[in-house]
């Protein structure tokens, strides 16, 4: 019975046509040393700069919800059973306590990745028999990063930080973070076999 309902939780994917192609800056440095016969050691160094990164963004809705449009991307049986609350529009109302999200993937200003990359390689050619096919490999990289993203894309009068005089009503409201999936630190390791006719690792 909707008298009963306390609160509903919506959330509303969808596509969004006004995407923008990421563009990037890559430049890469590299320096390589042979001590030895079957053994190198790298340093690279890198700078990469991101224009319109594409993340999914979300948006809480609010007075200016087109509850239309998120009717038409919602499946018949979800429209459905929000009938039986007074639709999208009742929800979006101070009627129900809810939450109506609408996510899309968004593009962010930019972001800017620097770091360094440490490699070896080395065969254990000076092992006895079988043992000197055997060999080692492994990287360390470094790396740190900055980003923006917007988090909200127009506030309202209402919001605090518009309150607290910070930004004005009509501002976007940006974050400026690390960059998503972009650890300080990765390594790998593995070691390989090759004698010529065979190899593996």
């Amino acid at each position: 019975e909707p008298d009963q309902v306390g609160s509903v939780v919506l959330g509303v994917r969808n596509g969004n046509p006004a995407l923008r192609n990421t563009r990037s800056l890559n430049l890469d440095m590299s320096f390589e040393w042979y001590p030895e016969r079957g053994t190198s050691v790298s340093l690279g160094l890198f700078y990469k700069y991101l224009k319109n990164f594409i993340f999914l963004g979300a948006e809480s809705s609010d007075s200016t919800l087109d509850t239309r449009f998120v009717e038409e991307l919602m499946s018949p049986q979800a429209v459905e059973l929000l009938s039986a609350l007074g639709g999208l529009e009742a929800l979006a109302s101070s009627r129900y306590n809810a939450t109506v999200t609408l996510s899309q993937p968004m593009n962010g200003p930019g972001a800017i990745l620097t770091g360094a990359e440490f490699g070896i390689n080395h065969r254990f050619s000076w092992a006895p028999g079988i043992l000197r096919h055997l060999g080692f490999f492994g990287n360390l990289t470094f790396l740190h990063s900055r980003a923006e993203f917007v988090v909200n894309r127009m506030l309202s009068a209402t919001d605090a930080v518009v309150a607290l005089g910070y930004f004005a009503a009509g501002d976007k409201l940006r974050r400026r973070t690390s960059f998503y999936r972009a650890p300080d630190f990765n390594g790998n390791a593995s070691l390989f076999f090759d004698n010529g006719r065979f190899g593996a690792n």
